[in-house]
């Protein structure tokens, strides 16, 4: 006959299933998006040109026949001298098009994100202006991963989640990349790195 052992035997009741609480880590992870899920600005003129910062963009873009002009390439940038487009962040809002539907920010992905860091600052985001090659941005995402990884490496945060982990290893690098994004950040780490500094792509 089997006894149970007075205090330490789990009771669930039939049908009700355990919550699942996710998991936190002590990693630092960097943020990727897609094609077109940047917002971009002109820098010569100030002035938005992709993202939906007000309704008169949404107006002036669509419907009228210059309204995407500014995001051609112009004589320079196909030379490859770049500057005059930046990506200050990711899409704050959607941005709808008559004949591509929406483009959905990443505020899902980002909020899921933050529920399984040990810290917000844990998190990088790596706008970029997607209009250019991907070879455009390689050395910059590399760049800023390696000096965010630095950054959170030195976080009490990290110190204090990583004292939890399993096996205490030294923070490392999660890429999760989108689309577009997947291809600059497999081009990132084709650049090469140190062996004390290991990533973890994940792309979809």
């Amino acid at each position: 006959m089997i006894q149970r052992a007075q205090g330490h035997l789990p009771t669930h009741s039939y049908g009700v299933e355990p919550p699942v609480l996710p998991e936190v880590t002590h990693d630092a992870v960097v943020v990727v998006p897609g094609i077109m899920g940047s917002e971009l600005l002109d820098t010569s003129t100030g002035d938005v040109v992709w993202g939906l910062a007000n309704s008169r963009w949404l107006t002036r873009a669509w419907l009228t026949r210059s309204g995407l002009a500014p995001l051609r390439l112009t004589p320079d940038e196909l030379a490859g001298h770049y500057g005059r487009v930046v990506a200050p962040r990711l899409l704050r809002t959607p941005v709808w098009s008559p004949f591509l539907n929406g483009f959905e920010p990443y505020h899902k992905l980002l909020r899921t994100i933050g529920n399984t860091v040990a810290h917000p600052e844990a998190v990088l985001t790596f706008p970029y202006d997607w209009r250019l090659p991907v070879a455009a941005h390689a050395r910059a995402l590399a760049t800023a991963a390696r000096e965010h990884l630095t950054r959170w490496r030195a976080h009490p945060a990290q110190a204090a989640a990583r004292a939890h982990a399993v096996d205490q290893r030294e923070a490392r690098l999660v890429f999760i990349a989108h689309s577009m994004g997947g291809l600059v950040t497999r081009a990132a780490l084709s650049l090469g790195g140190d062996g004390d500094s290991p990533t973890t792509p994940g792309a979809s």
